[in-house]
């Protein structure tokens, strides 16, 4: 791998911490010095759980296939696994604690560190990041793999969304990724989405490289338990 190609993921994380850094700031500076501080209400809450499956579709070669996650919380501390989402036929699991800030503006700002296993064999540190202003919402969840096997097979993944919630059962936007679970010619992929919520449900779709012949879909399932 060239020096230039290895420079691509490390600004992309920089920009991404900056991002976060700056967002953090910004969310403090509203709520005040102790914005940090969990709310008691958030102590006193029990387990929580998740989980969500992506299918990707309309491949052309590679097959569709499904990504599933699970996701558990018990206060701040926070644990995902995830398959199909690194490389096909592999595993990871993460585990992190959360920090939140501020009031108007939000964030949930959640570093990780995951073991790999599979296809892949190596540890992911990561940071999932939930944004909200009003109806606006900006999340981002980035990782990038070391690989054990072979270093230069080392890569950055991101997958982010900005959507606006038009009303309580509806949201639309933006979406980009950038992964190598697929065979792809481009190092970002972006596209729109839409999704709608129901009871505790999500479905949303996800439309990328719309304008071009080798555009795919992915659809997502969510549910809280």
């Amino acid at each position: 791998m060239s020096r230039h190609r290895l420079r691509r993921p490390l600004i992309l994380v920089a920009l991404l911490t900056g991002l976060a850094v700056f967002s953090a700031g910004l969310a403090a500076a509203q709520e005040g010095p102790t914005a940090t501080q969990p709310s008691d209400a958030t102590e006193g809450k029990g387990w929580e759980f998740s989980g969500s499956a992506y299918g990707y579709l309309f491949f052309e070669g590679s097959g569709d296939f499904v990504s599933p996650v699970v996701r558990a919380q018990r206060g701040r501390l926070y644990f995902e696994g995830r398959y199909n989402y690194e490389e096909r036929d592999t595993g990871s699991l993460f585990g992190g604690y959360q920090f939140s800030f501020g009031k108007e503006v939000t964030l949930d700002l959640t570093p990780m560190l995951g073991a790999v296993v599979g296809e892949v064999d190596g540890v992911a540190p990561a940071v999932e990041l939930d944004l909200n202003w009003k109806s606006l919402n900006y999340y981002n969840e980035s990782e990038y793999v070391f690989d054990f096997a072979d270093r230069d097979s080392n890569f950055f993944y991101s997958w982010s969304e900005l959507s606006w919630a038009c009303a309580p059962w509806f949201r639309a936007g933006l979406s980009a990724q950038r992964t190598r679970v697929y065979e792809t010619d481009r190092v970002v992929e972006a596209g729109f989405l839409a999704g709608f919520s129901f009871w505790k449900m999500e479905i949303a779709a996800y439309l990328f490289s719309p304008f071009d012949e080798d555009r795919f879909a992915v659809i997502g399932a969510s549910i809280e338990f």
